[in-house]
Formats: structure tokens, C-alpha cells, sequence
């Protein structure tokens, strides 16, 4: 009864080695091998025009303590990743904390609130690295045969003055909307469409993003359980030139799991896809991979 009710309200997150998130109070460690062709392009960072390929160790622990029943309740996460550049010493460290407040507003409707604090510091794109406050709130409804919708909207601020020669500030809005089709069985579609906006003091990073996704979560064989999206996302910036830049990121990411024993479990994730950009005719292929193991304490 309690996981059916908070279900809807905790979005699908197939990169877990990022963000990992427990019903009950526990530590979770985590240790992967990391890979990626194109930094930049993961974080979004307009103003990065080199392909910066990576591959690191990631070690996380991620501490969460929550009281959640059926009518709702609150949980606190505080979470630690060090990935670790296995060329050279520019590494990539985030610290947060988050707190989360769930409640039953009805049989059917259900409100998330979520205030979170981050310090990003990547070695490898300083201008990225960040001080961050965010706050959301979700509503989440829930149909007939496990069907239901999300509805988020999230306010988020960033500081951006670790490169003393690109610094500074930003702010994001987001509209988030999801909808579970209905399902008797474990594994579940879903589809999701967003749109956020970027609002910096440096004009050149202003921008306005589109998402849509479509996703295939929990299916399982025997001990195999795996997760699949498939996303395309655009993002338009109003550049000082008449010309206005159109990136498209189209990717599609897949999430297996196996546990290797009672405590211990085997989980991988692969993204792989297709950027374009009308920006200097730019085009590439790009690839995320993690590979690693977690166990909660």
C-alpha cells in the first residue's frame, strides 16, 4: 500500500549512480567505472566548444533517513560522490543535502515539496562548478490499474564563480509533467515532456529547453532487472548575432541490475546517442557509460 501511494511522486531516474533514493533510513555506498566522450555536452555547457572525453572512478555514499506511511511523512538525503580521473588530477566532487516533505491530500492526489542544497566542483570545466539552492514541488495523481500522472514545477539557483575568468549566475525555472500508463504488472511505460528556462547574467548561456522521453522501467528476468528511456532534448539560445542557436541531443539509455548476493548488487548504465547544432554545422555522436557495484549498509 505505501509503495503504490509514493510510486508516482519519485520520478524514474535511470543514471542511479548519480541519484540514489531509499523508502527506508540506511547508508548506500557505491563504487563505478565511469566514461564519457563529451563532457561538456552533458552538462550543458554552451560556452564549451572542445570535446572533452573522460573516464574516472566514482565513489558515493549516499546516507538517507525517512519516516514515510500512507498518509504521507518526510525524508532527509545527504549524499557524497568523488569521481576520480584515472589521466590526471582533474577530478569532479558534488556534495548535497535534500529534504523532502510527502503528503496524502486525498485517495488519489499526492504532494511532494523538496528543498535541496548542492556544491559542484569539476576540475575538468571549473566555469561549470557551482553553489546551488533548489526547491520543487510535485503534485502526483494516481488512476485506475497503476496509471497516474506528475505534474513538478522547480525553482532552481546557481553561483558560478569558481573560474575567476567566467564567472557567473544562474537561475532555472521548469514545468515537468509525466504520465504512467496503466499497467497490472510490475513493468510500467511512461512518458515525460519538460520545459525549463535558463536565465544567466552572461547572455551567451540564456537558453530554453525542450525534453520529451518516453520510458520502459522495472522489467525483469529471473534475477535481471533493467530500465530503458528514450529521450530527445532541444535547447534554444537567443545569441547577441541574428543568428539563434538550435542544439538536439537524441539518446536513448539503458539500466541493469543483478544482485550478486544478499547484500551486494552489479549495476550498469549506457546512454548512447546523437548531437547536432546549426551552430558551426556541428555534429558527433556521444556515449556515457557506468559500470559498478553498491551495497547499502
Amino acid at each position: 500500500m505505501r509503495v503504490k501511494k509514493i510510486q508516482y511522486l519519485l520520478t524514474p531516474c535511470l543514471f542511479l549512480f548519480n541519484s540514489l533514493l531509499f523508502a527506508d533510513t540506511g547508508i548506500a555506498v557505491f563504487s563505478a567505472y565511469t566514461y564519457i566522450n563529451d563532457l561538456g555536452l552533458s552538462l550543458q555547457d554552451a560556452a564549451n566548444n572542445k570535446t572533452i572525453s573522460r573516464s574516472g572512478i566514482k565513489l558515493g555514499v549516499n546516507a538517507n533517513w525517512s519516516d514515510i506511511n500512507y498518509q504521507g511523512g518526510s525524508s532527509v538525503v545527504l549524499f557524497v560522490n568523488q569521481d576520480t580521473d584515472l589521466n590526471d588530477d582533474r577530478n569532479i566532487r558534488d556534495i548535497g543535502l535534500s529534504a523532502l516533505y510527502l503528503q496524502a491530500l486525498s485517495k488519489k492526489w499526492l504532494l511532494r515539496s523538496h528543498l535541496g542544497i548542492e556544491q559542484y566542483r569539476n576540475d575538468v570545466l571549473l566555469s561549470t562548478s557551482f553553489d546551488g539552492l533548489s526547491v520543487n514541488l510535485t503534485a502526483g495523481y494516481m488512476g485506475a490499474e497503476n496509471s497516474g500522472v506528475d505534474i513538478k514545477l522547480k525553482q532552481s539557483y546557481e553561483n558560478h564563480q569558481q573560474d575567476s575568468r567566467d564567472q557567473y549566475n544562474t537561475s532555472r525555472g521548469l514545468l515537468f509533467l509525466s504520465y504512467y500508463f496503466p499497467s497490472n504488472n510490475s513493468p510500467q511505460w511512461s512518458m515525460q515532456i519538460q520545459r525549463q528556462y535558463n536565465n544567466a547574467n552572461d547572455s551567451a548561456r540564456d537558453y530554453v529547453s525542450n525534453l520529451i522521453s518516453i520510458a520502459y522501467k522495472n522489467w525483469r528476468y529471473k534475477s535481471l532487472q533493467a530500465n530503458f528511456i528514450l529521450q530527445q532534448r532541444k535547447d534554444i539560445y537567443a545569441l547577441s548575432d541574428p543568428q539563434t542557436r538550435r542544439d538536439k541531443l537524441s539518446f536513448f539509455a539503458l539500466d541493469i541490475l543483478k544482485p550478486i548476493n544478499k547484500q551486494w548488487l552489479f549495476r550498469t548504465s549506457l546512454s548512447a546517442g546523437y548531437f547536432d547544432s546549426n551552430f558551426s554545422n556541428q555534429t558527433q555522436d556521444y556515449l556515457q557509460i557506468t559500470i559498478g557495484v553498491q551495497t547499502q549498509l
